[in-house]
């Protein structure tokens, strides 16, 4: 399984539930990283059933809105 340094994930069933560790999603670096670790979650694990639990975030920029936007 692969590392995520951006994410803590947990399952519930066939659903991953996707923590973000991060409380502030703002500069490009971690929103590439949070972008990948994502996208890789999806394209290969194979996870297709994600619930996003955004408690403990405070800020999330534009940018990582545009990442979960097209993440379909």
């Amino acid at each position: 399984m692969p590392e995520h340094r951006r994410l803590e994930l947990s399952e519930v069933g066939d659903v991953t539930v996707v923590r973000f560790v991060d409380r502030r999603i703002l500069d490009a670096t971690s929103i590439e990283e949070l972008g990948a670790e994502l996208f890789g979650l999806v394209e290969q694990e194979n996870r297709k059933n994600l619930l996003l639990n955004f408690a403990g975030v405070e800020f999330l920029s534009s940018a990582a809105l545009n990442k979960l936007i097209i993440l379909d």
